[in-house]
């Protein structure tokens, strides 16, 4: 017996499906609308920030292009669409033990040079190492030797020079850039001015939803950055993902059916792989098996309860988890609760549109008073304090213990709102479980 859900007209032995390997099918659709980090799917689609952020990795006058945008929306798969050839490029994804020193550490590794056994590269910068050199030949060949250096990990200028004479990569990518903490960021900015006077493209790929993110860390790039983000993604992407799918798995939708999954996808392409994963589970197998039009069912009640909901629910249990960790910051109450958790009461009891669109710290603060208020909290929070929490406060707290902070506050919009397309998706459709749940 399937594991996955298998509609009662799905199999006869007179149809069509009556040869149709259902499962297989299903398998093929896994691959086409797949969601992992690691490779892209066969529904991949070329999205006009594609082609911008590809027309600026080409210009000679910038060196920092940045991706910027929620997890999940495409960025791993514009950079891997993108870089080909992995001897052009660093690839560095950033963890939680991250500083500058590691970084330049595993570029230069990337490129081939040996570190002494057991260096600590946090305790000791300095250090001396074997660099490889390519020595050309008359005829073009080269000969790998390696030559020892002394230098400065936190040099910058050291490090840019050093793997110019050892790899022919131009471009160093850094993933997850905003696990770094502001103050390493702004620090790194000027680095990377250092490697691109040396002819190097830096690009940075992080969840901020700020389109001018490193200007706003107060850094002087001088007009040699540019930022592209890939939110929200419009309809006519995600026609073309669902289009280029069902060419993929030889099946038709109608264009009814293809415009009401893209809208209850509201702008993810996660979500919008997982409607179609659930959707063709559901799907009547004959009219797959026969080529004819597949179509789920017609009103939308239907649609509620057998496509949007099921894949809503599912996205919510990681979505709570991830709330939980949030609203664990701070110092807990006489009701065993922390600030942080008034205030994703109060953001999850306003209107999903007042939710969606974000709070200033204002509007914010009275809603989560009102909320300690209802819930006979004692001891109130002052403007000053909270402002400083809804800013920073909780919002590094998340960045520290969630691999995807949920919970921003936008500078240039003074606005505290979840930018997450698919965590919007999941909140829609359970705000009143994870409410409860939660709080």
């Amino acid at each position: 017996m399937s594991k996955r859900q298998s509609p009662s007209n799905s199999s006869s032995t007179s149809s069509p499906a009556a040869a149709f390997d259902r499962e297989a099918f299903l398998d093929r659709v896994a691959e086409v609308h797949h969601t992992r980090k690691d490779s892209n799917c066969r529904s991949f689609v070329v999205r006009p920030v594609e082609e911008q952020f590809r027309t600026a990795v080409r210009r000679a006058d910038q060196f920092i292009i940045a991706l910027h945008g929620a997890s999940k929306q495409g960025k791993s798969s514009i950079i891997r669409n993108t870089f080909t050839d992995p001897a052009t490029f660093f690839f560095v994804p950033i963890g939680d033990s991250f500083t500058p020193e590691s970084l330049y550490r595993s570029i230069l590794g990337k490129a081939g040079a040996r570190f002494p056994a057991g260096m600590n590269v946090e305790g000791n910068a300095s250090l001396t190492i074997k660099l490889p050199i390519v020595e050309l030949g008359a005829g073009g060949g080269g000969e790998l030797q390696y030559e020892t250096v002394t230098g400065d990990l936190s040099n910058a200028d050291w490090i840019a020079h050093l793997l110019k004479r050892c790899s022919r990569a131009r471009v160093i990518i850094l993933d997850n850039f905003h696990y770094i903490d502001k103050d390493t960021q702004r620090s790194l900015a000027r680095d990377f001015a250092v490697f691109g006077a040396l002819g190097y493209k830096i690009v940075i790929a992080g969840t901020w939803p700020q389109v001018d993110y490193l200007n706003d860390l107060q850094t002087d790039l001088s007009g040699h950055y540019l930022s592209f983000s890939v939110d929200p993604w419009t309809k006519r992407d995600l026609e073309s993902v669902v289009r280029k799918g069902a060419e993929e798995l030889q099946t038709r939708l109608d264009e009814d059916t293809t415009k009401k999954l893209v809208n209850h996808a509201r702008g993810s392409i996660f979500v919008m792989h997982r409607l179609m994963r659930k959707f063709y589970e559901l799907a009547d197998m004959n009219t797959v098996a026969s080529g004819g039009p597949v179509r789920c069912p017609s009103n939308n009640a239907g649609w509620d309860n057998s496509i949007v909901q099921p894949v809503g629910h599912d996205l919510a249990r990681d979505i709570k988890g991830k709330l939980r960790e949030a609203v664990a910051f701070g110092d807990r109450d006489e009701n065993g609760r922390t600030i942080a958790s008034y205030i994703l009461e109060a953001m999850l009891s306003s209107s999903f549109d007042k939710f969606e669109s974000g709070f200033t710290v204002k509007e914010l603060f009275e809603a989560t008073t009102e909320t300690m208020k209802r819930r006979g909290r004692s001891n109130l929070v002052d403007f000053s304090s909270f402002s400083s929490i809804a800013k920073s406060g909780w919002i590094e707290h998340q960045r520290k213990k969630l691999a995807t902070p949920i919970i921003f506050f936008d500078d240039r919009k003074e606005r505290v709102a979840i930018y997450d397309a698919h965590a919007l998706f999941a909140i829609r459709m359970n705000a009143f479980t994870i409410r409860a749940e939660l709080m």
